[in-house]
C-alpha cells in the first residue's frame, strides 16, 4: 500500500470511529450535565462514582485481555490464520465472564460494607448488583468490538458504538425529560445498554466470535502473554480512576459530584484521546516491525503537543463562564476543580493513541511496578489532600502523577522505539 493510500484509508477509518464517537462524547456530555443540574451534587455524586467502577472494572478485566487478543491477531510472522484468531477472540471473550462471575459473589455479599465505605451508608447496596451487571455486559460489548478493530470493520464498530450511545443516554435522556431520573434507575439504563447491543451484534454482524470455540491452548496463550497487561491495566487504572472514589469515601458524595462535574468538563480531551487509540494501536507492531513507527509517532506527538497547548489556553480561559452558566451554584467550587485536572485531560491526548498501548505491547511490567508503587503513595497523598482541600485537592494530585507518567513515558516510548521490534 502506497504512502498516500495508506494515509487515506487511516483517515477514512479515523472518520468511521470518531464520527460516532464525537457523537457519544457530545451526548455523554449532554446527559452527564443534565444529570448533574437535576439531581444535585450528592446524588449526581452515587451515579458518578458507580460509573467510574465500571469503568475501573472495564480497565482491570477487559483491557488487558482485549490488548492481548489485538497483539496476538497483529503480530507479524505468527502464521496463524483466521479460524485460531476467533478461538482466541472467542477465548478472552469467556476468561471475561469468568472474571466477572468470580467478581460478582464477594461484590454482592459484601454490598453493604462497599456502600458504607463509599457513600457512610448501606441504603446504596442493591447497586451493586446492577454494577455488576453493567461491568459484564460492557466487558462483552469490548470483545464483540476488538472482533470489528481486529478485522477493520471500522464502520460496524461504529455502528455498535452509536447503537450502545443511543440506547444507554436516550434512555437517560427520557428520565430525566419525565423528571424522574434516580441513581438506581439511571444505572439500570447503563447496565441494560451493552447487553442488548451485545446480543443483537453476536446474533449477527459478530456471529462469527458467537460460534467459534474455547480452546486450552488459546487460553493458555492470552493467559501467558497478559500477565503482566493484567497487572499493568490494574494497577494503571486504579491510579487513574481512584481520585473520585476516594472523594466520595473521604468527604461525601456532595464533594464526589462536584469532582463529577469538573471531570465531565474535561473528559472531551479524554475520550479524543481513547478514539484515536482505537485506529492506531492495530498499526503500532506492523509499523515497528517494518521500522517506520518512530518517525508517524513523532510526527502525531508534535501535532498532539501544539493542539494540547491550544486547547489549555482556551478551555483555562473559557471555565470560569462554562460552570455557572450550566450548572447550579453549589457546582461553582467545581471551576477550581476543572481547572487543575485540565492538564491530566490533555495529557490522555499525548499518551492514549500511541504511547500506552505501545508500551503495554513492550514494557507491561515496567507499567505494572511504576503504578503499583505509585498507588501506594497517591492513597498516602490523596488522603492529606482531599481531607485539607476537597475535590480540588484531588484534582491537584490527579494532574500531578499524571503530568509525571506522562515524561516517562515518552521518554521510555522514545528509547524503545530506537531499537529492534522485540515480540
Amino acid at each position: 500500500m502506497s504512502g498516500s493510500s495508506g494515509a487515506l484509508a487511516t483517515a477514512v477509518e479515523f472518520f468511521c470511529v470518531a464520527t460516532p464517537k464525537v457523537l457519544s462524547g457530545v451526548l455523554q456530555l449532554i446527559i452527564n450535565v443534565a444529570l448533574l443540574r437535576q439531581l444535585g451534587p450528592a446524588q449526581s455524586g452515587i451515579v458518578f462514582v458507580f460509573l467510574n467502577i465500571i469503568a475501573l472494572c472495564d480497565g482491570i478485566l477487559g483491557a488487558a485481555l482485549d490488548v492481548a487478543v489485538v497483539k496476538l491477531a497483529t503480530l507479524p510472522d505468527q502464521g496463524h490464520g483466521a479460524l485460531h484468531s476467533l478461538q482466541v477472540q472467542k477465548t478472552a471473550m469467556s476468561l471475561k465472564w469468568l472474571a466477572c462471575a468470580g467478581l460478582a459473589a464477594p461484590s454482592i455479599l459484601l454490598a453493604q460494607v462497599i456502600s458504607s465505605t463509599l457513600f457512610a451508608t448501606p441504603r446504596h447496596s442493591p447497586l451493586i448488583s446492577v454494577v455488576v451487571l453493567g461491568v459484564a455486559g460492557l466487558l462483552t460489548l469490548r470483545s464483540v468490538q476488538t472482533h470489528f478493530q481486529i478485522g477493520r470493520r471500522f464502520v460496524v464498530y461504529g455502528a455498535a458504538d452509536m447503537l450502545h450511545s443511543t440506547l444507554k443516554f436516550g434512555s437517560i435522556a427520557a428520565l430525566i425529560w419525565m423528571g424522574t431520573a434516580t441513581p438506581a434507575r439511571v444505572l439500570w439504563c447503563v447496565a441494560a445498554a451493552p447487553a442488548l447491543v451485545t446480543v443483537c451484534y453476536l446474533a449477527g454482524p459478530a456471529r462469527s466470535l458467537a460460534v467459534a470455540r474455547f480452546t486450552r491452548p488459546a487460553a493458555r496463550e492470552l493467559l501467558e502473554i497478559s500477565k503482566w497487561y493484567v497487572g499493568g491495566a490494574a494497577t494503571g487504572t486504579m491510579t487513574s480512576k481512584m481520585d473520585i472514589l476516594l472523594v466520595s469515601s473521604l468527604a461525601g458524595s456532595a464533594q464526589a459530584g462536584i469532582y463529577s462535574a469538573a471531570q465531565n468538563l474535561t473528559i472531551p480531551f479524554q475520550l479524543l484521546g481513547q478514539y484515536l487509540s482505537v485506529v492506531f494501536t492495530p498499526r503500532i507492531m506492523p509499523l515497528w516491525k517494518t521500522g517506520r513507527l518512530s518517525k508517524v509517532y513523532w510526527l502525531f506527538q508534535c501535532g498532539a503537543l501544539l493542539f494540547c497547548l491550544a486547547g489549555f489556553a482556551a478551555f483555562f480561559a473559557g471555565i470560569g463562564l462554562l460552570i455557572p452558566g450550566v450548572l447550579p451554584a453549589t457546582y461553582l467550587p467545581g471551576v477550581a476543580a476543572a481547572k487543575w485536572l485540565l492538564p491530566a485531560a490533555l495529557a490522555s491526548i499525548l499518551n492514549f493513541p500511541w504511547t500506552v498501548p505501545f508500551l503495554m505491547f513492550t514494557h507491561p511490567r515496567f507499567l505494572f511496578v511504576m503504578d503499583a508503587v505509585a498507588l501506594v503513595a497517591l492513597s498516602a497523598i490523596y488522603y492529606f489532600a482531599i481531607g485539607d482541600f476537597g475535590a480540588v485537592g484531588a484534582a491537584a494530585v490527579t494532574t500531578g502523577y499524571a503530568l509525571l507518567k506522562t515524561g516517562i513515558f515518552q521518554s521510555l516510548a522514545f528509547r524503545t522505539m530506537q531499537g529492534p521490534c522485540r515480540p
